[in-house]
């Protein structure tokens, strides 16, 4: 949030590359689901992994899609209202169709399904142990991208950025042994570099990010602290996500603030109304989503998309 605002009240932090902490942030988000969803996605049916990931993050998107459809229809000439835009946004093809995003931070959240499919697919098809398998193609397809573009694909080199995370949940459910933690470190200078070469310029701060988040990450998890007030933060994060920019924005706007208190009051107050609009998603929208998503599992048959590979089982003892 910072990110998104500072600049605009500052106008001293524009254009500096230094100052990338929405990339930063972008980033850690995917560190963040790396860790996770590789924890999830090897211990549950394709079908409970895919159902669970479509209702935390559909419905409440939808009514934020919705939102802010209504609210360029009601303020006329503050966006797109057009039913292609609509229909292309609430189906995540705005790139198919060409259409404008609604919201400026959904090219993350289309980059996070699609991480959702891709792993899917692999683990249930190939099996987890051969998760840098997957790794290994995406840094070979952005290698061999970057004669033709000039640089690496977007989508394929923030695919590799979820990699860190998962390294992280393979080396904690070691026990953080040396392989491990080799492991992580290798993983993230892999991404490091390919952030470095994959991304525009003016991007090269995020490989700087990439370790600094391994680093955090490990130490996160090497010496675990709960806090309610982060834990707090934490249950609402996605709604805040999906408000933040459409709150914040319209706050400072209406503040139009010249002076520097002025701007940081303006920015604690967008900080505020974003913090309990995105309360209220959760609490309205989030969690009965997810409960929802939960009676539904009950109702599924014994069915499965893909089938795991056979463990091989070892050998009796002569």
């Amino acid at each position: 949030m910072a990110a998104h605002f500072l600049p605009e009240l500052f106008a001293v932090l524009k254009n500096r590359p230094v100052w990338s902490l929405g990339g930063a942030g972008v980033l850690l988000f995917f560190y963040l689901s790396g860790f996770l969803i590789f924890r999830n996605v090897h211990k549950q049916p394709a079908e409970i992994f895919l159902l669970r990931r479509f209702f935390k993050l559909f419905p409440a998107y939808w009514i934020n899609v919705l939102v802010i459809f209504l609210s360029a229809l009601w303020f006329h000439g503050s966006g797109p209202t057009d039913v292609k835009t609509l229909l292309s946004n609430l189906f995540m093809v705005q790139e198919f169709t060409r259409s404008d995003l609604l919201n400026g931070v959904y090219w993350t959240l289309q980059i996070e399904v699609k991480f959702y499919l891709v792993i899917a697919i692999f683990v249930y098809g190939f099996g987890s142990s051969r998760i840098y398998w997957l790794l290994g193609v995406l840094l070979l397809l952005n290698t061999a991208l970057l004669p033709v573009m000039g640089r690496g694909s977007t989508l394929v080199t923030y695919l590799s950025a979820f990699f860190p995370g998962i390294a992280a949940a393979r080396a904690s459910a070691r026990g953080w042994d040396r392989k491990g933690a080799a492991e992580l470190a290798v993983v993230t200078a892999l991404v490091s570099l390919n952030l470095l070469v994959g991304l525009d310029q003016g991007n090269g701060c995020q490989a700087g990010y990439a370790v600094l988040f391994s680093l955090a990450l490990a130490a996160a998890l090497l010496f675990p602290m709960r806090s309610e007030f982060f834990a707090f933060f934490g249950k609402i994060s996605y709604s805040d996500y999906l408000y933040h920019a459409l709150i914040g924005y319209a706050v400072i706007t209406w503040f139009a603030a010249e002076s520097p208190g002025a701007r940081i009051l303006a920015l604690c107050v967008a900080f505020l109304a974003s913090v309990i609009v995105a309360t209220a998603s959760f609490h309205l929208v989030e969690r009965p989503s997810v409960a929802l998503g939960h009676r539904l599992e009950k109702l599924l048959p014994e069915w499965r998309i893909f089938q795991r590979p056979p463990v091989a089982q070892a050998k009796p003892s002569e």
